[in-house]
C-alpha cells in the first residue's frame, strides 16, 4: 500500500469507526515504531493498517498479534507482488486465524496473485472472483494489462467460512 492510499484508508476507516467506538491504528508511516506501539496500546485495535513488511516485522517481534483477525484485506495486492512481497503476504496469512474472511483488491489478476488467493482460502476452497468494470472487455484487459492502464478496475477475492 502506498503512503497516500494508506492515509486515505486510515482517514476513511477512522471517520466511519469513530461513532461506534472502534479503534483504527496505522502501524506504517507517519511516526516512529514506539509511537505506533503506544497507539496500539494494551487493548490493540479493531482495524490495523500497515504494509506487509511492517506487519510481519511487528508480528515477529510479538508487538502485534494477528490471532484474533477475522477479516483480512489486502489492498493493491498486485502491486505488493510487483514489489516482491508475495511471500510476506502468504506468511502473514498463515498467522491469522483460519476461519477468517479474506478480500484481495487488485487492478490486475496475474497467476501469482491467483495462487496466493487460493492459499489464503480457508480449507483449500476456491476463491470467488468479483470483477468491477464497465464491460466484459475490461475483464480481458485486467488479465493482461499493467495496473497503471487499468486504473479504476478492481478484482476481489472473498473467502467465506463454511457457516455462511
Amino acid at each position: 500500500v502506498t503512503q497516500e492510499a494508506e492515509s486515505l484508508l486510515v482517514h476513511s476507516a477512522r471517520s466511519k469507526a469513530h461513532s461506534s467506538g472502534m479503534r483504527v491504528v496505522n502501524v506504517s508511516g507517519g511516526g516512529t515504531r514506539s509511537e505506533k506501539l503506544q497507539q496500539l496500546g494494551a487493548q490493540g485495535a479493531h482495524i490495523v493498517v500497515g504494509t506487509p513488511k511492517r506487519i510481519k516485522d511487528m508480528g515477529l517481534k510479538e508487538q502485534l498479534s494477528l490471532l484474533r483477525v477475522t477479516f483480512l484485506v489486502l489492498e493493491s495486492a498486485d502491486r505488493i507482488l510487483q514489489l516482491g512481497m508475495g511471500s510476506l503476504v502468504s506468511e502473514i496469512g498463515s498467522w491469522v486465524r483460519p476461519e477468517r474472511q479474506t478480500i484481495i483488491l487488485a487492478a490486475t489478476w496475474p497467476k501469482p496473485l491467483k495462487d496466493i488467493a487460493s492459499t489464503l482460502c480457508h480449507g483449500g476452497g476456491d476463491p470467488v472472483r468479483i470483477i468491477v468494470s464497465a464491460s466484459e472487455q475490461a475483464e480481458a484487459e485486467a488479465e493482461a494489462t499493467p495496473a497503471a492502464a487499468t486504473k479504476g478496475k478492481e478484482a476481489a477475492t472473498a473467502d467465506f467460512p463454511e457457516e455462511w
